[in-house]
């Protein structure tokens, strides 16, 4: 990686004032994705007990993160981030001197793994699941245990969408059809399965943001994050793309249906079930245009699974 000497040293300066701004802490700066934050902060109780640590502190460019709030308790504090400084931090973490550096100072630990590795190592990769890095970065067995979320109370909202007639406890899919990373399956796949799971008597949610359509023939909501772990564990079933809001309903009481696809590249070190390997209702398929019937039938039998 290029890197100039004035930005290592602008990198050494931005981590000095971090640590000496927070003695007394250690310091886990996390990537801002929510399916990556996921894993960074399930493995926190580990990492805290494993190595005796008092305080955690948990630096990030997006401090008011909704996902934050199902993790509280598990560390401190946040400390705030701008963009610039963050990008600067980590190519300073990438270099020889960051190698040094962070041996000397295991208080400010990066905990993705891009500061470690290429990401093109993980491209097509069968053998290694992004979890195992996590862990590693953490120095944690491959059976650590994954921290339980804290539940945020949504009962009058949900009560709501039962009266209304959206929801129907234990019958109702949840579809999240978009995602940043994963390119998305489409449009069409999701409105064969919405019509195949109406037929067999389901009601059927779109999970929207902003000007997102719903898919055809079902009804579209737009909700915080902060909601949608309640709405996921009373709808009871969550389909959607490989996305870091199937990572979040993972790790609830909740039946969990992931869709990749081969032009996703890292697709083998997401597997939702190789990450989140606590819930045994978690499953991933591989969505090819060739096989569609075949996974709409696997998709609509695993749903239907007790």
């Amino acid at each position: 990686m290029n890197i100039t000497i004035r930005a290592i040293l602008l990198g050494k300066r931005i981590a000095d004032r971090i640590i000496n701004e927070n003695t007394g802490y250690t310091i886990v700066f996390t990537w801002e994705s929510i399916g990556d934050q996921c894993l960074e902060l399930a493995y926190l109780r580990e990492f805290r007990k494993r190595n005796n640590i008092n305080r955690i502190a948990i630096l990030t460019t997006k401090p008011n993160q909704a996902l934050f709030k199902y993790f509280e308790g598990e560390f401190e504090k946040i400390i705030p981030i701008n963009q610039k400084d963050f990008d600067t931090l980590l190519k300073f973490y990438k270099s020889d001197m960051g190698l040094f550096y962070r041996k000397k100072h295991p208080s400010l630990i990066c905990a993705f793994y891009t500061a470690y590795i290429r990401h093109d190592l993980l491209f097509d990769n069968p053998y290694v699941s992004l979890a195992d890095f996590v862990k590693m970065i953490y120095r944690l067995p491959k059976d650590a245990d994954i921290t339980p979320i804290k539940k945020i109370d949504n009962t009058e909202w949900i009560n709501k969408l039962v009266n209304d007639g959206i929801v129907e406890p234990g019958k109702t899919i949840l579809i999240n059809p978009y995602a940043n990373s994963c390119k998305n399956i489409p449009m069409s796949f999701f409105t064969k399965l919405a019509t195949e799971l109406k037929r067999k008597g389901y009601k059927i949610i779109t999970s929207v943001y902003g000007s997102q359509e719903s898919v055809p023939g079902t009804i579209g909501l737009d909700f915080p994050l902060e909601k949608a772990v309640s709405l996921s564990e009373s709808c009871g079933t969550v389909i959607g793309t490989r996305s870091g809001f199937l990572d979040l309903v993972a790790l609830s009481d909740t039946k969990v249906i992931a869709l990749d696809r081969d032009d996703y590249n890292v697709a083998d070190a997401c597997i939702l079930e190789q990450w989140w390997i606590n819930n045994k209702r978690l499953k991933t398929f591989r969505y090819r245009q060739q096989n569609e019937l075949e996974v709409l039938n696997d998709v609509i039998n695993f749903v239907e699974e007790k």
